[in-house]
């Protein structure tokens, strides 16, 4: 989000265990621009910021989930995947690029997006799989 130009519109960014949710209210043609830099922004992560990024991740409380969910999980599945909630880990300082990189390739990309409207999509937008006519 911070490598995005200053746009005048409501926008955000989220972080949950399992959801990054971009959102944006506006024009058709300005969501349309602010999906389009989010979509670029995600494909060429500006690592060279990481070391301020991990401040700010810091500075916020980098917690993805409350303390009796992350609880709840660690004790349903250990210390793997959703488990791991409920641990600190080194910090986001101590991130290697490699593991953002390896992150950003498996789960940053079209096959695992989801596009909730409500208006009208962009003109051409792609449909969705589940308007799409099967044969």
């Amino acid at each position: 989000m911070s490598t995005l130009p200053r746009l005048h519109h409501e926008h955000n960014a989220s972080v949950t265990l399992s959801l990054t949710d971009f959102t944006a209210s506006g024009s058709t043609a300005q969501v349309a621009e602010f999906l389009t830099r989010v979509c670029e922004a995600l494909s060429a992560l500006p690592l060279d910021r990481m070391e301020r990024e991990a401040g700010v991740l810091a500075a916020e409380g980098a917690g993805v989930t409350d303390p009796t969910s992350a609880e709840l999980l660690s004790f349903r599945y250990g210390t793997v995947g959703p488990g791991l909630a409920s641990w600190d880990g080194p910090g986001p300082d101590r991130i290697p690029v490699d593991a953002v990189r390896d992150v950003a390739a498996r789960y940053f990309h079209a096959d695992n997006a989801v596009l909730v409207l409500t208006g009208p999509p962009p003109a051409g937008a792609a449909p969705s799989a589940a308007a799409r006519p099967t044969a």
